[in-house]
């Protein structure tokens, strides 16, 4: 319903978070060795027991079910026995194990103070990094004096982890550091150093966008820890690399992945990393579209399992928002609100900022705020959430809600709303500045974009995504740089078409800038993103009136999507091929390929997707039609219209048994829409019958089609839609001859389209009002 609208997130984390952290900060696996070692009766007595002690304090960190600052410090505490004992054993590699499950400990106790409180930087985070660190560097020195490369480059990798904890901008001596580390590590043959070595590589590698060279060490750290027992770290490299596909938009991969990985988390008892797995896989099944029950199983489980983790940082809330999303885009939204108000039950005891998530689980529940009691609520929610953050202090949560509340305001669909949508985004931009984190900067612009873009402001949209791609570009994200490069020249071509521009120098820029971003995607094997390019660059041949080139790069992008199982996708790309092929004079064509896609997204089980496609079906078979009744006059042509389009235009013996039952509800898009209860997709399939009806000259079921799209466009505040269906009204009515009811229809559509400033549907509504003998009058001297 948003209007030439992009995403505003690539996926949904607690802010200040990547993906990849949900697992926790991860321990070494070497919980089953020292097992092990414990029960070999040819070691000493001490030794076996500070290895049952090492054993222990490892899988306090994994399973931590009363809480990370519990468990931290009862590990902590049996860590540094053991390391006692090692040390009178003489055992420096048993030495070199216990002071990084140390520093594991210190590196937990840091994060759960900085959870845990509610101040901005609280000392003791910093506090108990640097005992960490100063453990790491003396313990360094020892090493190499004693020349000890093993326990050398063990703490070389702890010293890593330190510095990426405490968020050093010395990213090239942190990277020197760690390939340091795996050199030592590979000369001295030891297979699980070189494993942990590329598993700290590859998280430096996501920290600075080099999503390849992160997935090339999570792979080679996969081969060197798949033969180590227990499975722990091998789990972990296969979490990576289902991080590494989830950014790449490789989503069927994140699933089967995740899927293979699961077991192998649980095997080792690492409950974060099950958790993250869950919520990986539900967000894999919720991006795909059209597995929503297993995406809600999938997150409920992962919430749940956060939650007996003792996890603070928002992720459990985070994964019950995907669970409400997923609940509602099956159009069950009663469900999906009691589902949500649980997940706010929940959350009473945690902290302001987790319990923020949790609101904005409910706030997604109410969907698209067709009563104005929901939008109330939601409201009210988002003030209080608002004030509770803003005492905090804590810009980049409170940014977060800002842009939350930002999408309340352009759900109304109004001017005014809209206007104070600008200002919201404009604020929440103006916190991440104060805060100096770029890149939640770049991700927060497309929410001011997307205000100004409501309000037909092209050139200010731009700007702002101008900026993103700046500061995308300064940070090394290629792939996010690339995502901003086709959202500008998206912009710019509904702008130029909305000028009618034409001709093969349409829209240049756009399209270099789609070119260029084609060649990043590739590069950084980002499916979902190659396919948009794709898509992007289809439309501009279309305005360049270039149908074959259109048709060629729009095949390519549906079959990324088709590879990738995303229907969603599939039925945009579908939708472009057909257009290409009605500008190419091939409508037989076209509407083969359209049936061709309902049966994609029908088999995905993708119910919205299904019926729009089956809308978009009857319009490339009605311009089938009207090239085969060419020429064709009286019952010729309702024999050859009954046989096409008999279900819409004519009715069938039980009609006249049900004659309260309009006659368009035998169209299949409509009755698929009806069954999802979802207005605004009844509204779009029912405007398409209108269309239909009025090319067929069966003037009376368009009328009524078009009535009730309008009613349900007002209904859920979607003007653009309203005003489709009342120009469509207007025109059918002229051409019945009552021009007064035609004029009354077409000002009603440019009053409305005068109100939501889409300039491309004001255009539509000021044509009709003309051809019903009216007169525009225009503000200012000004076209809009």
């Amino acid at each position: 319903a948003v209007p030439y609208s992009m995403d505003t997130t690539t996926y949904h984390v607690p802010p200040g978070c990547a993906l990849a952290s949900g697992a926790g900060l991860g321990v070494d696996g070497l919980a089953a060795h020292f097992s092990k070692l414990a029960e070999e009766p040819q070691h000493s007595t001490g030794c076996r027991t500070a290895a049952l002690l090492c054993s222990v304090a490892e899988s306090c960190l994994l399973e931590a079910p009363e809480g990370p600052s519990f468990q931290a410090d009862q590990a902590e505490g049996a860590a540094r026995e053991a390391l006692a004992v090692f040390r009178q054993e003489q055992d420096e590699v048993c030495v070199a194990h216990a002071v990084r499950l140390i520093v594991h400990c210190l590196r937990a106790r840091a994060q759960a103070a900085q959870i845990l409180s509610d101040s901005i930087n609280p000392p003791s985070k910093e506090e108990h990094l640097q005992i960490a660190e100063e453990l790491a560097k003396t313990e360094l020195k020892r090493f190499q004096r004693i020349g000890n490369r093993h326990g050398e480059a063990c703490m070389l990798l702890s010293l890593v982890e330190i510095a990426r904890d405490l968020g050093s901008k010395e990213r090239r001596h942190i990277l020197k550091m760690c390939q340091d580390a795996l050199s030592t590590f590979r000369d001295i043959q030891d297979t699980r150093g070189q494993g942990l070595s590329l598993l700290v590589l590859a998280t430096l590698h996501l920290d600075n966008f080099a999503v390849h060279r992160a997935y090339a060490a999570a792979e080679e750290a996969r081969v060197h820890l798949g033969t180590e027992a227990g499975g722990h770290g091998e789990a972990r490299a296969r979490f990576i690399i289902a991080v590494i596909l989830w950014l790449q938009g490789r989503r069927a991969d994140v699933v089967s992945t995740a899927r293979e990985t699961l077991p192998l988390a649980r095997e080792a008892g690492d409950r974060m990393m099950v958790a993250s797995l869950l919520y990986l896989l539900a967000m894999g099944y919720h991006e795909k579209k059209g597995r929503p029950r297993e995406a809600a199983a999938a997150a409920q489980e992962a919430a749940k399992t956060f939650r007996e983790a003792g996890c603070q940082q928002g992720w459990a809330e985070a994964a019950g928002a995907v669970m409400v999303k997923a609940i509602f885009s099956e159009q069950r939204p009663e469900e999906a609100l009691e589902a949500a108000k649980t997940q706010l039950r929940l959350g009473r005891s945690s902290k302001p900022r987790q319990r923020m998530l949790a609101r904005i689980a409910v706030i997604h529940a109410f969907g698209r705020f067709e009563d104005d009691g929901e939008y109330a609520m939601a409201s009210a929610l988002v003030e209080k959430t608002v004030a509770a953050l803003s005492s905090l202090g804590d810009k980049a949560w409170l940014a977060r809600e800002l842009e939350v509340l930002c999408s309340i305001q352009l759900s109304r669909f109004t001017v005014a709303k809209c206007k104070e949508a600008v200002g919201t985004a404009e604020q929440a931009r103006k916190h991440l500045q104060e805060l100096g984190d770029s890149f939640l900067e770049a991700e927060a612009l497309p929410s001011l974009a997307n205000a100004h873009l409501h309000l037909g402001d092209y050139n200010k949209a731009t700007e702002a995504l101008q900026a993103r791609r700046a500061l995308f570009g300064r940070l090394g994200a290629r792939a996010r740089e690339a995502q901003a490069m086709v959202e500008i020249a998206e912009v710019a071509a509904k702008e130029q078409a909305l000028q009618e521009s034409r001709g093969r120098k349409f829209c240049r820029d756009a399209f270099q800038l789609c070119t260029e971003a084609h060649t990043v995607f590739q590069e950084m094997s980002d499916v979902t993103g190659t396919a948009r390019a794709l898509l992007a660059l289809a439309d501009i041949h279309m305005h360049r009136k270039e149908p074959g080139e259109a048709e060629s790069r729009a095949r390519e992008a549906e079959n990324l999507y088709r590879k990738t199982g995303e229907s969603r996708g599939v039925a945009r790309a579908a939708r472009l091929v057909c257009r290409a092929l009605l500008e190419d004079d091939r409508p037989e064509d076209a509407a083969k390929h359209a049936g061709e896609a309902v049966l994609f997204t029908k088999k995905a089980g993708d119910r919205p997707a299904e019926a729009k496609m089956l809308s978009w079906e009857s319009q490339m078979e009605s311009h089938s039609l009207a090239k085969i009744t060419d020429g064709l006059e009286g019952k010729d042509l309702e024999r050859v219209c009954f046989r096409r389009f008999g279900k819409i235009m004519n009715p069938a013996k039980e009609h006249s048994q049900r004659p309260n039952q309009a006659l368009w509800d035998r169209d299949e898009a409509v009755i698929l829409a009806r069954k999802l209860k979802d207005k605004l997709l009844i509204g779009t399939c029912l405007c398409t019958v209108a269309e239909v009806a009025m090319s067929m000259g069966r003037l009376e079921p368009g009328l009524a089609a078009a009535s009730e799209a309008a009613t349900l466009g007002q209904q859920v505040r979607d003007k653009g839609m309203a005003c489709r269906a009342l120009v469509l009204s207007s025109e059918m009515h002229r051409r019945k001859n009552d021009l007064a009811t035609a004029l009354v229809d077409a000002e009603t559509a440019l009053r409305l389209a005068k109100q939501c400033h889409y300039r491309d549907v004001w255009r539509d509504a000021e044509k009709a009002v003309r051809q019903a003998g009216g007169v525009v009058h225009v503000e200012g001297g000004e076209e809009p």
